[in-house]
């Protein structure tokens, strides 16, 4: 039996309309397409309300805005991930492009019933330094150890999760 695994797209957003379109833009265009997509934000930034209602309007994706009140980083991610309709949930800052096939990539992994946290390589514009290659873990107790968010290895690249 094969199960068809779906997603929903969340991404806070504070006053960065412009960077919101192009997010969203990149987001709908992906195969697949996600389920849903939740931007999470706060009531007084109206330009992003205004950019989530033109997409909602636009495809037959549901799109839509989930209001918090705190400000901060951490309360918009927990208001998406308490409004999700998937079993899976994908972030996304407001200023990201997701490439294509991004979505596809990120879902590939959970055939496997033994993963249960993917995550992908994070490409700064313009960035001059030293790409580390390394996966690094995720500890049993949460903890994050070696280079989490920046993987830069062939496939398959979730292996190293596994061990």
């Amino acid at each position: 039996m094969t199960m068809t695994l779906t997603v929903s797209v969340i991404i806070p957003t504070w006053r960065r309309a412009p960077w919101l379109v192009r997010c969203l833009t990149a987001v709908l265009a992906q195969g697949p397409r996600p389920h849903e997509v939740i931007v999470v934000g706060r009531a007084e930034d109206r330009e992003a309300q205004e950019v989530v209602e033109e997409a909602a309007r636009t495809t037959t994706v549901p799109v839509r805005w989930v209001e918090v009140n705190r400000p901060g980083h951490i309360p918009p991610i927990q208001a998406g991930l308490a409004s999700v309709q998937t079993p899976i949930a994908a972030f996304l800052d407001d200023d990201a492009e997701p490439e294509p096939g991004w979505l596809q990539a990120l879902l590939e992994p959970f055939a496997d019933p033994r993963v249960g946290c993917v995550g992908g390589r994070v490409v700064t514009p313009g960035f001059r330094g030293k790409v580390r290659r390394d996966a690094g873990k995720i500890r049993w107790y949460g903890k994050h150890v070696g280079n989490i968010g920046t993987l830069e290895m062939p496939r398959p690249w979730w292996s190293s999760f596994l061990t």
